[in-house]
């Protein structure tokens, strides 16, 4: 088992931007939000290539158990 701990976890928000126009009005054709922070992501690696782990982190100042279904990691 391995244990990931992210001190500083964060949302990258990705939007798709089909024909993108610099300096033009752009509108997103998809938008997702992904929970991330290094840990996060070390364990999204991790569970892509079948390893155990739990990630960890910290919301506010409470130590908590970031799980796979409330973070898709």
């Amino acid at each position: 088992m391995i244990y990931t701990v992210t001190l500083n976890p964060s949302i990258d928000y990705v939007m798709a931007v089909p024909d993108y126009i610099s300096g033009a009005t752009n509108r997103a054709q998809t938008t997702n939000a992904y929970p991330g922070g290094k840990g996060i992501n070390v364990s999204r690696i991790l569970e892509a290539n079948h390893i155990n782990n739990q990630a960890w982190g910290f919301l506010g100042d409470i130590p908590v158990l970031l799980s796979q279904q409330h973070y898709n990691i």
